[in-house]
């Protein structure tokens, strides 16, 4: 569980995931040079199962990396300190890796401040499926995976780079790693204004870097035979004046793969290929107007 500036959340999330681990687990938390009240809130947890380390700023792909050095078991978590683990979380995914290299679970979104829950992602995926629903939207939710050490590390583990978890599952589908996600909702996921992905730092490092770019595309070309065009376009929310030429053509080569791939979940790919159908559509009836 890496951590910076998480006072307000980071003890709910640390004695959620206390509660549902069990007696031999170990929770390890990085506090990536906190400037709150982290560290107070870490120091009042008492419980043998939590190891704290503490370091300067490095950012949450180098914390994540820091966290599986520190990892000596042969399957790992990821926990994020704004969410909540759910009590049967670690019993649910116990037996997920008898067939998956990483696995993941439906989670529940949850708009902190209110008592909003929404389930989300809740079919199966997993076969070549999952591998080609990585090219329409991310269907992981990171602090509910549970992997092989060392099938993240045999990969490269993380890089520095906004979205270090989508990337990360593309080069794990590039490698082969099986990918499944199964179960039920094992995380309470929080929305709130001061996650990182709402950052204008985030968004301005995720637009800058093309290494997520470069991982779809290997990704792309392996299952697809081509690159399709839509990668920035989708990322950005599907601008009208940036609809990639040729969309539809590369729209329907996905869809016959698709309907010939193996493993669960073509009906949640096939949905995210039509939203981009309609907006692709809409785009067009804009343009002649």
């Amino acid at each position: 569980m890496p951590a910076r500036n998480a006072a307000a959340t980071i003890g709910a999330a640390v004695y959620s995931t206390l509660r549902a681990l069990p007696d031999d687990g170990l929770l390890i938390v990085r506090d990536d040079g906190s400037t709150d009240g982290t560290a107070d809130v870490l120091r009042r947890i008492r419980d043998r199962r939590l190891s704290v380390l503490v370091g300067d700023p490095i950012g949450i792909a180098r914390s994540a990396n820091a966290l599986l050095d520190a990892v000596d078991t042969p399957f790992m978590c990821r926990m994020d300190a704004d969410d909540i683990c759910l009590p049967w979380r670690f019993r649910a995914q116990r037996s997920v890796l008898d067939s998956a290299d990483l696995a993941f679970s439906p989670w529940l979104r949850w708009r902190s401040g209110t008592a909003l829950v929404k389930p989300a992602m809740t079919r199966r995926l997993d076969g070549d499926v999952a591998r080609l629903e990585l090219l329409v939207e991310n269907p992981f939710l990171h602090s509910s995976m549970i992997g092989r050490t060392g099938s993240i590390r045999a990969i490269g583990a993380y890089r520095d780079v906004a979205s270090e978890d989508y990337d990360l599952w593309l080069r794990a589908a590039t490698a082969g790693l099986r990918l499944r996600r199964s179960g039920p909702p094992v995380v309470l996921y929080r929305r709130h204004p001061r996650q990182t992905s709402q950052q204008s730092a985030w968004l301005a490092q995720r637009s800058a870097s093309t290494l997520v770019l470069d991982a779809w595309s290997v990704l792309a070309k392996q299952l697809l035979g081509i690159v399709p065009g839509w990668f920035t376009w989708r990322r950005d929310g599907f601008p009208a004046n940036a609809v990639p030429p040729d969309v539809s053509a590369d729209i329907a080569r996905m869809r016959a793969t698709v309907l010939d791939a193996s493993g669960s979940g073509a009906a949640e790919v096939l949905a995210c290929l039509r939203r981009m159908e309609r907006r692709a559509g809409s785009a067009a009836t804009s343009s002649t107007q």
